[in-house]
Parts: structure tokens; sequence; C-alpha cells
């Protein structure tokens, strides 16, 4: 018989449950409205080889042909399904819209979520907090890039669903084709091959479904390796800093609580890296104990993050550790917090854990996501003025990012994707289109114009140049923008321009994101070395000005 505390106990656990859900579904909306308001319908670096360029090479041949093509690397990565969904967009619109295929590409974090969800279903109650940790905009780098959203997210999601079929012991034939499709999405999806052989191993599968499972590795690798030979490309396999590996790879795993860069953010990430690798050995004594599905799950999962962050740790670490804590790869940092709290709920100690200190934990968490997004938003702003510079420099002045010319793939790419209507810029985004309707204005010359010697990297590059405005502030709203115009007779190129960050207590003081003055900088191998023209573009409230000094 129920007693009224025991009533009053269950009310309180279910309000908090229901209370808990119906957070997560409006921060789901948030999200949602956060990636459709800042995603930019312009390509990405290699969004114009990988998708561009593809969609180029597949327009008169036939359909075996159209997907042999989906297997040809890009660098060290096979990525099928960034090709497909370029592709099946193409076919069905007869064009490419990039901020489509970038907000269906975070629908994956939402399928990965549901994925962990049936998984361990006995822990229901903390998946809102789930949801939070695997929906963030801390990983921006890779959640508003399309090609990278599909290959690094979706080979998440095959690896976890290949892991799932292979432990439910459902028909080997089903983990073996996720699997081959897991291995072809990204290059570390060849993580997914020695996990599955474990899962079989250790649940003590038939001599026949694990000499199945190697014959399909064996062919699955030697195919990969073999492609990769054919199309080789130039410094694929870099191998830098060995000596800081088990840093590097704590620090990756832990990449989720670096808010700040430098010293203070990768001993952060560093920290929580090394409590995530606890966890998992702990789990792991507990799997050789108990034998428990669920265990062996969550170590499965975790074992592809892990063998993630060993790859990235020995062919991505030459230029240091704030490369391995950076958004690009942060994703499976925050996959990587949420199995550690699923293990961290399935010790027994976790049922004595206080309240207070569950209640402390949700506000750190809720902090630091409230923090991702501020920290986040100029990030998305200058991103936006990038790629509409660089896509202008490179669709009308035949220069790409990396101050190759004419020839470079990317001025191919989109030259011939423009001509042939693969891919259109919108009016809004083409900065050619807007400063032919700019209203001219002719201002104070404040500007200030330097030329610095080149550093070590940019020895083959040319000068450096910076141009400097103290009155002008850069706008905050998505749709805006502005940009240094460098005029050289007929030739115009476009230099995106930056500010400072003001702090938390200065923003709110002056209402203002940035501070004011700007800088534009740019390396001018490329630029005629003649005397040239400043000035600068201003979209702003729906009004176009071109300050000429």
């Amino acid at each position: 018989m129920k007693t009224p505390l025991t009533h009053n106990t269950n009310t309180s656990q279910s309000l908090l449950y229901w209370g808990g859900w119906s957070f997560m579904i409006v921060y789901f909306m948030i999200y949602g409205w956060y990636v459709m308001q800042y995603a930019l319908n312009v390509p990405y670096l290699d969004d114009y080889n990988a998708i561009l360029g593809y969609l180029i090479k597949v327009q008169d041949i036939s359909w075996i042909e159209q997907v042999k093509e989906m297997f040809v690397p890009h660098n060290e990565h096979i990525m099928w399904g960034t090709r497909l969904i370029g592709l099946l967009q193409y076919h069905l619109i007869g064009s490419v819209d990039f901020q489509w295929l970038i907000l269906l590409g975070n629908v994956l974090f939402l399928v990965q979520f549901i994925l962990l969800y049936r998984l361990f279903p006995q822990q229901k109650a903390t998946f809102w907090l789930l949801g939070i940790i695997l929906l963030n905009p801390q990983y921006s780098a890779t959640s508003f890039w399309a090609m990278a959203v599909w290959s690094n997210v979706l080979v998440i999601v095959l690896a976890t669903l290949t892991i799932s079929c292979l432990v439910q012991k459902k028909a080997l034939w089903w983990g073996i084709v996720l699997g081959i499709l897991t291995l072809f999405s990204n290059g570390n999806g060849m993580m997914i091959l020695p996990i599955g052989f474990l899962i079989l191993w250790w649940q003590g599968r038939t001599r026949k479904d694990i000499f199945y499972w190697i014959l399909a590795s064996l062919i699955g690798g030697l195919s990969y390796f073999m492609i990769l030979r054919a199309h080789p490309t130039h410094d694929t396999f870099f191998v830098g800093n060995l000596l800081l590996f088990p840093l590097n790879m704590a620090a990756f795993m832990g990449a989720y609580a670096a808010l700040t860069t430098g010293l203070a953010g990768q001993m952060s990430a560093i920290g929580v890296g090394v409590v995530i690798l606890v966890l998992t050995v702990r789990t792991a004594f507990r799997l050789h104990q108990k034998r428990q599905t669920a265990d062996l799950t969550l170590l499965s999962i975790m074992l592809f993050v892990i063998l993630t962050a060993c790859s990235v740790a020995i062919f991505r670490s030459e230029k240091g550790m704030d490369i391995i804590i950076g958004s690009r790869y942060k994703h499976y940092s925050s996959l990587a917090i949420a199995l550690a709290v699923l293990m961290a709920c399935r010790e027994e100690a976790s049922k004595r854990v206080p309240l207070f200190v569950k209640v402390i934990g949700c506000g750190i968490l809720l902090s630091m996501t409230t923090l991702f997004y501020i920290k986040d938003i100029g990030y998305r702003l200058s991103t936006r003025w990038i790629l509409n510079a660089a896509y202008h420099n490179i669709l009308y002045q035949s220069t790409d990012l990396y101050s190759e010319g004419k020839d470079s793939p990317m001025v191919k790419a989109a030259q011939e994707a423009h001509k042939r209507g693969i891919f259109i810029v919108a009016a809004d985004n083409d900065l050619h289109r807007q400063l032919q309707k700019a209203q001219v204005i002719i201002a104070d010359s404040l500007s200030k114009i330097e030329y610095q010697a080149p550093q070590k990297f940019y020895e083959q590059s040319g000068r450096y140049l910076s141009v400097t405005h103290p009155q002008l502030s850069i706008p905050t709203k998505a749709s805006d923008g502005l940009y240094l115009v460098l005029d050289y007779g007929k030739q115009t190129f476009m230099i995106p321009t930056s500010s400072k960050r003001n702090s938390l207590a200065m923003a709110w003081r002056q209402k203002t994101y940035f501070q004011k003055g700007v800088e534009a900088e740019t390396i001018d191998r490329l630029l005629p070395k003649t005397k040239f023209g400043i000035s600068w573009l201003e979209i702003k409230d729906n009004s176009v000005r071109r300050l000429m000094p």
C-alpha cells in the first residue's frame, strides 16, 4: 500500500521527468532555429571539390559510373554519403542548396540521440541532459559545413548502428553491410572493423560468423587502401608530435570542456579526457564481471571514439594541441561525454549521489551550453563573411582561399558549377551584385594600410596586408556584413573583416557583441603589385553602402 509520502515522491519524480523532457524539446527547437539562422547557402572549403566537383564529373555518365565516382577519395577520406546526398538533392531540385544540406545533416545528431535512447532505455531519466550534450554549437565548424557533417557525423551514426546490430545478435549480414557502409563513409570508419571482431569474439559467436566478419574486413580494408593508392594525395598520413600522444588523445576525448584556448583550455580537456578514460576502464571491469549487453554496447561505441582519438593524435597533431581540441572534432568529445554519463549512471555509487550535487552538475552543463552559443555567434558571423568573400574571389577573380589561381580545382569547380547551373549563389550572398547596387558614400579617410614581412609559413605566399578602420563597427545580424574592397583597375577583390569580441561585462554595458574598430587582412600573393584603391562594402538593415575614402 502506498503511503502519502511515497505518492508525493513518485509525483515529484514524474514532474522532474516530464519537466526535463519538455525542456529538451524546447532546446531542440532552439538548436534547429540556430542552425537555420546561420547556415549559409555558399560552399565552404572542401565543398567545392567534394560536392560541386563530383556533380560536374557525373553530368554525362551512367548511374553505375556515378556510384563509382562516389568512392573516389577526397584526401584520405572516402565519403559516399556526402556525394550521395548532394546527388539526390541535385536530381530532386536541379541544383545544390548548401543550407538545406547543412540542415538535413544536423538531423544526424538527432538520429544519434534516438539510437542511444533506444539502446539504453533504463537511463531514460537522464536523456534530456544527453540531448543538450549531443546538440550544441561548440563543433559548429563541422555542423555548419555540408561536406563535414555528412561524413563526420554520418560515420558515427553508421558505426552505432553496426555495433547495435552485432551486439543484439541480429543477422550477421546486416552487420557486415552496415560495417562496410561505415568504412567508406569517412576515414575513421576503418575503426569499425576491429571493433566488430572484438564484439563477435567476446560473445562467443561461431567460427563461421567470425570468419565471415574477418573476410569482409579484409576485402573492405584492402579495397579502401587500393583506392587510396590509385588516387594518391600529398601528405595524406603525416605523423607528428608522437611524444605528446597520450596527452593529445586525452585532450581529444575531453575537448568538450575546452571553453577557452591556450593552456587553460588544454588542461581542462586533458582532465576531462582522463576522467572519461577512467570510467571506460571501470565499465570494462564491470563487463568482465557481469557480462551485460549494455556495458558491451557502451564500450564498443566508446572504443570507436578512442580509436578515432588515436588516429587524430597521430596524424593531425603536427600543429599542436589546439587543432586536437578545435571545434572540427568536438562532436566526438560530445559523444564521449554522453557515453561517460551513461557509464556513470550504471555505477552503483551513482544512486547515492546527493540531489544538490546533481543540480550543480546540471547547472554547470547549462552554463557551459549558454557560453557555447555566446562564443559561437561571432565565429558564425565571421565565417559567413569569409565564405561570401571567398566565393566572390573564386568565381569572379579566379583566386581561391589558398592564393591559387585559375588552375585551382576550387576555381574550376565553382566556375563550371555556375556555368552549368549546378550552384548559383543567392543575390543576398553574391557580393558582386551587392557591389553593383551599393550606394556610394564619401567618408573620412581613416583607414590604415600596413604591410608586414611574411612569417615562415607564408614565405611562398607574398606580403601580408592589413587594413584597419577605427570607427567602423561590425554588424551582428546574420544577414548583414562588412567587407574590405580592393580595386585593381577592373579587378575587385573582397576581404572579410574581423573585430575583437567584447567581454561579457563590457558587452552588457555597451549592448554590443564586438568592439568598435575593424581589421581586414590577407596574403596578397596573386594580387597585382601595383597601386590599388580601398573602400568598404557595408550591408546593414537592408541597405548596401560603399564607403569611399
